[in-house]
């Protein structure tokens, strides 16, 4: 148990914890793997978010839409998309039957 755990980076309690809670010993790493994961992209999307805002604000101010705009939400629309794919594959993979 205790190669395991340090194997998993965890302490022995810690993965003894999250094996009874998923009924998989290595399922716990994978989920804080997927976790952090999820929280870096959701940060980047954050970030582009803002950035479209400003780029709305110009534009209003403006009365124009930038000329590099098209491809930039090109560019957030296939994030968006692979996002959705990503947590859809981690919704498959972690979901338990009750």
């Amino acid at each position: 148990l205790q190669s395991r755990a340090a194997d998993a980076n965890v302490s022995v309690q810690r993965y003894l914890l999250e094996a009874g809670l998923s009924g998989v010993a290595g399922d716990g790493a994978a989920r804080r793997r997927s976790e952090r994961e999820l929280v870096a992209t959701r940060g980047v999307l954050r970030s582009a978010g803002n950035n479209l805002n400003q780029l709305a604000k110009w534009a209003n101010a403006n009365g124009a839409l930038p000329s590099h705009l098209e491809p930039i939400l090109a560019g957030v629309a296939s994030a968006t998309s692979a996002l959705a794919e990503r947590v859809d594959q981690l919704a498959a993979i972690f979901e338990r039957p009750s």
